[in-house]
């Protein structure tokens, strides 16, 4: 048998088998070749899907055998192309996220995403300002302060809380406030004026937003004081004109205040002073014998007629011994206090001031000098004069009392001396006293009967009625 195999005498392909048989000969396609023998053409076993690459391995075909197909992983896989396992580039650091982003592994690769607070591909990452863009959750009465990926609040001035609620404090009634003693602390919700130093770049980063003055509270001085609220001093209402004390009073100043008070001579409340007149009070000074004048705010003292001095002090002027007086020639000059009487000698009648020649001799009989018809009495007008031998007496008129130089009414009716009837009405005169009948009685005052209306018809009754008489009356 002749081997065609062995001696180049088949038609087999190259990329066959040849095998010999008896008398002949069979071509077979290699492994990874198709055909019948004779022409055998390559297997793709990566695009027939006849390999045995892993699902995450990349399948390249080699002329031949799918022994000659190569299998490797896949980038983000490891492994010899039939095994593959995923490489975690977030754990091994083999990613290029940004620092500040966030690496998240998937299967055969990972993705990077910019952390809160900054924005970016997660490749490039900057960061916000919340502060500026008014992404933030501060209060509106908290001040943002940026920070690298994030930001802080803070209450202003004036405000207490976390800086996302912030709620007035009140320094009034903390006592948490600056003003002075005497001054009002009045709390106002905390007003600011603020510099942007991220906008007006007058700060480096970190940048914030400050204020520049507080108002959460303000301070004004108590009435009586002047100030700023913070610093308060009295006002000396009495040295700036601006009390209201009355013209005639004194003005004190006090801490916050001050008092009006009357001067002296005058009384009131320091607001309103009236004069006092210490002469019709009795608080004045001037002497027994002298005579008070008020004046506004005091008084004057003037010694009486006949008396000396200056009115705290007055002495009594005697006239007979200073020839003052106008007693008659004839006449005998006895000083009193405060005046001086004048009387005739013996053979002179008058009062004194007049004397008259009765023609008697001091020497001989008695001569009686008739005081009551001369006129020369000092009896009372409601006195009866009464002639004696050498004088005469003085005796109040009925209806009078006193001692016949003083006379005064007897009021006869509230004294019960009159006669007037139980159901008259008695009206006192100047030395006597009338009596008159009651209404409804009838007579001279002294008697009275009852009037009978009925009958006299003074009655004023109906026609068509019956008039019963009373006593002083009628029904």
């Amino acid at each position: 048998d002749i081997d065609e195999c062995r001696g180049g005498a088949n038609v087999c392909s190259t990329n066959a088998n040849c095998h010999n048989t008896f008398g002949s000969y069979t071509c077979t396609c290699k492994s990874g070749y198709n055909g019948n023998g004779t022409n055998c053409t390559d297997i793709n076993e990566c695009t027939l899907g006849t390999h045995n690459c892993h699902t995450n391995a990349t399948c390249t075909n080699t002329i031949g055998s799918y022994t000659f197909a190569t299998c490797s992983c896949n980038t983000g896989f490891t492994g010899d192309g039939v095994n593959c396992a995923d490489i975690n580039e977030c754990t091994l650091g083999t990613h290029n996220c940004h620092a500040n982003a966030t690496c998240t592994n998937s299967i055969g690769s990972y993705t990077c995403s910019c952390n809160t607070g900054f924005t970016g591909d997660g490749v490039n990452c900057t960061d916000i300002n919340e502060c500026t863009l008014g992404t933030h959750n501060c209060h509106a009465n908290a001040n943002c302060t940026n920070s690298i990926g994030s930001y802080t609040c803070s209450c202003n001035t004036g405000f207490t809380g976390d800086g996302v609620n912030c709620k007035d404090i009140n320094e009034c009634t903390s006592r948490t406030h600056n003003c002075h003693a005497n001054a009002a602390c009045t709390n106002t919700i905390g007003s600011f004026t603020y510099i942007n130093e991220c906008t007006s770049h007058t700060s480096q980063l970190p940048c914030k937003i400050v204020p520049t003055n507080i108002g959460s509270f303000t301070c004004s001085c108590n009435t009586g004081f002047t100030g700023d609220g913070v610093n308060c001093t009295d006002i000396n209402e009495c040295t700036l004109g601006t009390h209201n004390c009355h013209a005639n009073a004194t003005c004190t100043n006090t801490t916050g205040s001050f008092t009006c008070s009357c001067n002296t001579g005058f009384t009131g409340d320091g607001v309103n002073c009236a004069d006092i007149n210490e002469c019709t009070s009795h608080t004045h000074n001037c002497h027994a014998n002298a005579t008070c004048t008020n004046t506004t705010g005091s008084f004057t003292c003037s010694c009486n007629t006949r008396f000396t001095g200056d009115g705290v002090n007055c002495a009594d002027i005697n006239e007979c011994t200073s020839h003052t007086h106008n007693c008659h020639a004839n006449a005998t000059c006895t000083n009193t206090i405060g005046s001086f009487t004048c009387s005739c000698t013996t053979e002179f009648t008058g009062d004194g001031v007049n004397c008259i020649n009765t023609g008697c001799k001091s020497m001989g009989s008695t001569c009686n000098i008739n005081e009551c018809t001369l006129g020369t009495h000092n009896c009372h007008a409601n006195a009866t004069c009464t002639n004696n031998i050498g004088s005469f007496t003085c005796s109040c008129n009925t209806g009078f009392t006193g001692d016949g130089v003083n006379c005064t009414d007897i009021n006869e009716c509230t004294s019960h001396t009159h006669n007037c009837h139980a159901n008259a009405t008695c009206t006192n005169n100047i030395g006597s006293f009338t009596c008159s009948c009651n209404t409804g009685f009838t007579g001279s005052g002294v008697n009275c009967t009852d009037l009978n209306d009925c009958t006299s018809g003074t009655h004023n009754c109906h026609a068509n009625s019956t008039c019963t008489n009373n006593i002083g009356s009628y029904t």
